[in-house]
């Protein structure tokens, strides 16, 4: 049972294998908790294999400190390939980068940082599905 109430909201779709998060802030612990299980249930029947994530952070969705450490362990679970995160819709973008750099990095994950959806999508399809 959740301590307090979830703050923020996620949709999540799915687009040439790329899993498309987005969320908006600003979020709590309890919401990242929330987040892990919404995205484990949405990837159980997708290959695995060969998947990339498209984040589209929005508002003031920031992972916060607190909720650093379990977010790295949920990322070093699951096996996705490449993430991108476009920062033109968030509220904090380099608070955004620098702790989406800390959690990607500290999980192994390849990544990169982009202003526009359209090259996020591009680097994600070649760069990272394809190269």
């Amino acid at each position: 049972m959740n301590k307090f109430k979830i703050h923020g909201e996620c949709s999540l779709s799915w687009e040439n294998n790329i899993l498309i998060i987005d969320v908006e802030g600003p979020c709590n612990m309890e919401f990242y908790a929330y987040l892990h299980q919404k995205i484990l249930s949405f990837i159980q029947n997708i290959d695995k294999s060969n998947y990339a994530a498209l984040l589209l952070p929005r508002g003031d969705a920031v992972i916060i400190v607190d909720a650093l450490p379990a977010h790295v362990e949920f990322l070093k679970g699951v096996s996705v390939k490449g993430i991108a995160v476009v920062l033109d819709y968030s509220g904090t973008p380099s608070m955004t980068e620098a702790m989406c750099h800390k959690a990607y990095e500290n999980s192994g994950i390849v990544h990169q940082f982009f202003e526009h959806i359209n090259d996020a999508k591009s680097w994600l399809t070649k760069e990272v599905l394809n190269g």
